[in-house]
């Protein structure tokens, strides 16, 4: 009975042990933990070690004689083993299926008086038995999977099985008097054994437990899951119809282990096409008028791989020639009405103005103090806006977008450097470890590239930039592991550091009248009056404050141009722009006649005011709240009000399966949202949602280069207020 206890005690201790663990790595997780959890299919093996409560009042097993009165509530330990099976059902449920093996084994201790016969006489004997049961099962057990916090998961199901092995052993020992023997085999023990018989057909149990994924691997298809399981059974063990209803037997067990699971990601595939065209000019009389010939178009295929997503990509090449004639002549009248219209299309009022209800708002973009570099090169790529050494520079002056604020990050940079004097940064080069290997030469030309420019351009002093010595293998310290060249791109980088907050402090955007309603919302270019004969085209274009709005040609003769009103399109920082429409026409000669008018704009504005602070920037694959963008959250959040709403939207980019960008947004959000709630208990927050990849954030049109990818790793915090 001792042995038994400590056994019992060892194992409850063990199994509260995994249990705390679990609990503390998840609740760890959610500060530690870098990676999104992704839920896909995967594949494994257990092994584990139970505690067996065998609930029982035995008074008789049948066929078995000289046993088994009084053999009550028996314990034993054992163990199990099997195969599983994981499909998500959603972002958060699991359903999964295991084969287990499992022994159910144990021992039932009794001390039992009974009367012994010797002659003519009677003698009260004391006897100890020791009962052993031994059974194991295999079994099928359906659970659902519920993940909580991390990579913490409940599970809860049935367990239905098979008896394998349902057999005893016996051992009766005689404790009093000392001078007795058995007349079975003339000694103080006896021994039994034999099969126990009438099992039940099927073992059925209810199942509980929890247990906590550990990642093995940076692609997460490899899982170590500690783990804790209750059993609580059914089915007694001996069929109800083979003993008598004073008898009961059933099994309960608590299992410790440990799962190894495989969890492969589903490719996805998908196509896309990409249009190279150049154009050569050539002044010529070979036509009479301004002629296009189409270039043979070169096709070629590719595939873009990385260990979730293949890219099937067609790029079509083509080399077009423009002949342009020397002369012209005839004289062109150009004409251009403005006219509401019905959803039909037909004609109706002339417009004079345009009506739109406007808001005003204000966003604050991040800098992303990265500069990305491209394959084997040290030279700043053209997409960058580089200045010479006498121009002028204003990051106010700058249309309010994260693209543009990024491609002028050194400007934005150096200009803030040379008005806070004593600032100082750090460069670090890195290389590719796929496509450049350990290149830390290269690594360190692209760092000195980027130091040459703000000193030659801005005339910062050369103490005031440090290079970083490459690193031993020259990579990023938190790459992109994504096997293409999405992820090769995002690399290949020089990275920008400072201890001074203001020379990476978010842009702070002007303000702008965002059109909630504008009216009439259909109208037509009517091109009536102007010239129809010798028209060989005609080219629209309509704009608002530099903004295009229209913008439509055709080589045809003068036509109407239809435009269902977008209330975006009439965004503009000033209360004053007018639609400004130009109408041309050309002959054959390529001679144009031009008409030109204004359409006034008149804005109503409501009384709510939005202020959008797009922040922060995540590394990929990475919803956890950097302290530095927690501070710049802190400084935006101090416009808040007790009238003030708040909704936080999270995105990300295309790099990952579309449940995985859903459930890496939606954890950004949340992240933040956490912590807007820490800063400012009062928040009122009316929507968190994460946008997946389906939805680009503001100021962002494709996932083409690395900054865009990296811009759109990102959260949307909107504050709603009053002016």
């Amino acid at each position: 009975m001792k042995t038994c206890c400590r056994v019992k005690n060892t194992f409850i201790k063990l199994a509260m042990i995994v249990f705390i663990l679990t609990i503390s790595c998840s609740v760890l997780s959610s500060q530690l933990i870098n990676d999104p959890y992704k839920l896909n299919p995967r594949y494994g093996l257990f092994g584990q070690y139970g505690y067996n409560w065998h609930d029982s009042k035995i008074n008789s097993l049948p066929n078995i004689k000289n046993c088994c009165a009084g053999l009550n509530n028996g314990t034993g330990d054992g163990y199990g083993f099997g195969l599983l099976f994981e499909m998500p059902l959603t972002n958060w449920l699991l359903l999964g299926v295991r084969a287990n093996y499992f022994d159910k084994s144990g021992k039932f201790d009794l001390r039992f008086d009974t009367l012994v016969q010797n002659g003519q006489s009677q003698f009260n004997a004391k006897i100890d038995r020791e009962f052993k049961a031994k059974l194991s099962t295999f079994s099928f057990s359906p659970m659902f999977s519920l993940k909580s916090v991390g990579r913490l998961f409940f599970h809860i199901g049935a367990n239905a099985g098979i008896y394998l092995e349902n057999s005893f052993e016996q051992y009766d020992k005689i404790v009093q008097p000392s001078n007795m023997v058995f007349i079975e085999n003339n000694g103080k023990e006896l021994k039994a054994n034999g099969k126990i018989f009438n099992v039940n057909s099927f073992d059925v149990s209810a199942i509980a437990g929890l247990s906590y994924e550990i990642l093995l691997n940076q692609s997460g298809s490899l899982l170590l899951a500690p783990e804790v399981f209750f059993t609580y059974g059914i089915t007694p063990v001996i069929g109800e119809n083979n003993w008598t209803s004073n008898n009961k037997w059933k099994i309960n067990s608590l299992y410790a282990g440990i799962s190894l699971k495989y969890s492969p990601e589903r490719l996805i595939e998908l196509k896309r096409k990409n249009y190279l065209i150049d154009t050569i000019t050539i002044q010529s009389n070979k036509y009479s008028a301004k002629y296009l010939s189409p270039g043979e178009p070169v096709i070629t295929q590719r595939e873009i791989e990385n260990r979730d997503t293949i890219v099937y990509l067609e790029e079509i090449s083509r080399v077009d020639t423009l002949y342009l004639p020397t002369s012209g002549g005839a004289n062109l009248i150009a004409n251009i009405g403005l006219y509401e219209t019905d959803s039909a299309g037909k004609r109706l009022s002339p417009v004079t103005s345009f009506n739109a209800t406007v808001q005003l708002r204000r966003d604050i973009y991040p800098v992303l103090p990265y500069v990305f570099f491209e394959h084997n090169t040290s030279k700043i790529p053209e997409r960058y806006y580089l200045l010479s050494q006498n121009n002028t520079f204003s990051e106010t002056e700058l249309e309010p977008n994260s693209v543009i604020y990024h491609r002028n990050v050194l400007n934005i940079i150096g200009r803030r450097m040379v008005d806070n004097p004593t600032s100082k940064i750090t460069l670090s080069g890195t290389t590719d470890p796929t496509t450049e290997k350990i290149n830390c030469t290269l690594a360190n030309q692209r760092a000195k590239t980027v130091k040459d420019y703000l000193v030659n351009t801005f005339n910062i002093e050369e103490s005031r930039i440090t290079i970083n010595p490459p690193l031993n293998n020259c990579h990023p310290e938190f790459r992109t592991i994504s096997q293409s060249e999405f992820g090769y791109s995002e690399n290949r980088r020089v990275e920008i550091e400072s201890s001074s907050p203001e020379l990476l402090a978010p842009v702070q955007g002007n303000y702008y009248l965002e059109p909630l309603k504008v009216e009439p919302t259909l109208v037509m270019y009517d091109p009536q009056g102007s010239s129809k004969e010798g028209v060989n085209r005609w080219m629209l274009t309509s704009s608002i404050f530099d903004k295009v709005i229209t913008n439509e040609g055709k080589k045809s003769k003068p036509q109407a141009v239809y435009y269902d009103v977008i209330p975006k399109d009439f965004r503009s920082m000033s209360a004053t722009a007018p639609l400004s429409i130009s109408y041309k026409l050309f002959d054959d000669k390529d001679e144009a006649a031009l008409s030109m008018r204004n359409v006034k704009i008149n804005r109503d504005t409501v009384d709510t005011l939005i202020e959008r602070l797009i922040l922060p920037l995540f590394d990929v694959s990475q919803f956890i709240l950097e302290s530095l963008y927690r501070n710049q959250i802190k400084e935006f959040l101090k416009i808040l009000d007790g009238n003030s709403t708040m909704s936080i939207l999270g995105y990300c980019d295309f790099l990952g399966t579309d449940r995985t960008n859903e459930y890496l947004s939606e954890m950004r959000a949340r992240e933040i949202s956490n912590t807007v709630r820490s800063l400012m208990t009062f928040a009122k927050i009316t929507k968190i949602e994460g946008m997946g990849a389906t939805k680009y954030p503001l100021g962002i049109y494709s996932y083409s280069t690395p900054e865009e990818r990296f811009l759109s790793r990102t959260v949307e915090i909107e504050i709603m207020k009053m002016r």
